[in-house]
This record gives C-alpha cells, structure tokens and sequence, in this order.
C-alpha cells in the first residue's frame, strides 16, 4: 500500500523534497543562516570557523532536515519492487530518525550544544544580540 501510495503522491514529495531543501538551505545561506523561526527566536547558524560557506548550510538540511532520506527513498521508488521498497524506506527512515534523535540528544547533553549535523559540517546555532 505504501508503495502504491508513493507512486502516486511522487510529485507532491518531489515538491516537499526541493522546496524544504530551498527554505533551509538556500534561503538560510542568503539570510546569513536565518530561517523565519531563528529569526523569531533571535538565533542563526555560524560556521565554527569563520565565514558561513554556501556547501555547510546547503548541506545541512540534507541531514537534518531529512532531505537526503527523502531524495533517497524517492529514487528507490524507481529502482525497486514494491516488496524490496516498503524495506528499504523503513531502513532510510529508522536511520533518519536515529540521526536526528542523535543529534537532539547531543544538543541537550553536550557542552557546546552541536548537534551530530553541526559537528559534521562546522557549524553551530548562535544567539544574536538584539
């Protein structure tokens, strides 16, 4: 059924897909690593070392932001059988899901606040000074 349903909703995940990876990615990068809700919450993403590359917040949403997983799975979506599908999204998805608890956990836990994702590109979430 999953399958089925996949098959039919590609377009509107392919959108989702571009469209999540445009809002934190590009539009972050241009926004001197802003979103509208880090701007809400006085917060932005920095590169660790110096000057914020377009490659470390192009990169970011590809995994956190479940990008990677959902490009993955939409690809499959082509190259597989219904059977071998339905496995290898929940594979992708347990994954996703287990970076992404990681990263919350060392957020919440680690000195510094980097999450998985920020340790991997450089990159730290910072408070602006109103």
């Amino acid at each position: 059924i999953n399958y089925d349903i996949s098959k039919e909703l590609i377009a509107i995940n392919a959108v989702n897909v571009a469209l999540t990876f445009v809002y934190y990615g590009v539009c972050a990068y241009l926004t001197g690593g802003r979103t509208v809700g880090k701007y809400v919450m006085h917060i932005r993403v920095k590169s660790q070392n110096g000057e914020l590359t377009w490659k470390q917040m192009l990169l970011r949403p590809l995994l956190i932001n479940s990008v990677l997983a959902n490009f993955i799975v939409l690809i499959l979506l082509f190259l597989m059988k219904s059977n071998k599908y339905a496995l290898a999204s929940e594979i992708i998805a347990i994954i996703d899901m287990l970076f992404v608890v990681i990263s919350g956990f060392m957020i919440l836990y680690s000195k510094k606040r980097l999450g998985l994702h920020d340790k991997i590109l450089g990159t730290e979430v910072i408070k602006e000074e109103k």
